[in-house]
């Protein structure tokens, strides 16, 4: 089954389920998701889509942390812990398209392992699934997650997901992209090093099947002109 209208960042990983902690799902109760993430133990998540019932959702796994949390509309409905690339293996960070999605998948590049609710990202073998989240990078490249919630988010209609490496809250890369998704038109940057430097004008779109960006149009010249033009 392809799926081109999803997009996401990752990594292929093994499964390890000897000695594996059960995925535990926790009770959010009058804390925020935000606050709980930073409590979750290996292998827990939250989740409560009736924080944001409606609007475009976002994905951002955070390689420091080892966390990964699930915007909607801009507010977080769910988190979960999440084991990624090993040393050696490591986990690709950008924005990818989710190219296909199975519910019992299993891996042809490392020994048949299973890969449950598995959303792949590459070609190449990168995908989100369910598998042993030690609390510790581990996998092959993949982004695992508890099986609960890698059949919630399997089931779930996200947009977009990102990749960053320690990175905290949504930032700038990922507002362009929800900007994207939400507007459909192209980013505007304005950038420049100094006060007696030129400024630089961009209109920027992300083209998330190939996880790279078109400019629609660039321009040098002081800011006070480019502010004047927009």
């Amino acid at each position: 089954m392809r799926c081109r209208s999803a997009a996401i960042a990752i990594g292929v990983g093994v499964l390890l389920w000897g000695g594996a902690a059960p995925a535990q799902r926790v009770d959010l109760g009058s804390g925020s998701i935000v606050e709980t993430v930073k409590k979750l133990n290996a292998g827990e998540y939250v989740w409560a889509p009736e924080i944001a019932p409606e609007g475009p959702t976002l994905l951002i796994v955070n390689l420091k942390t080892q966390r990964a949390t699930l915007y909607r509309n801009g507010i977080p409905i769910g988190a979960s812990t999440v084991s990624t690339g090993r040393p050696g293996f490591d986990t690709p960070t950008g924005v990818f398209t989710i190219l296909q999605k199975h519910v019992e998948h299993y891996s042809r590049k490392y020994d048949n392992a299973p890969m449950p609710y598995m959303q792949r990202l590459t070609w190449y073998g990168i995908a989100l699934h369910g598998g042993h989240v030690p609390g510790y990078p581990a996998s092959h490249g993949c982004i695992r997650l508890p099986i609960g919630f890698a059949k919630l988010l399997y089931g779930s209609k996200f947009h977009r997901l990102r990749m960053s490496r320690g990175q905290q809250g949504i930032g700038i890369s990922a507002a362009g992209m929800y900007a994207q998704l939400t507007t459909g038109k192209p980013v505007q940057i304005i950038s420049r090093t100094g006060a007696r430097t030129p400024a630089h004008y961009f209109e920027v779109q992300i083209d998330t099947k190939k996880n790279e960006p078109r400019i629609f149009e660039q321009s040098r010249s002081s800011g006070k002109t480019i502010a004047a033009r927009r």
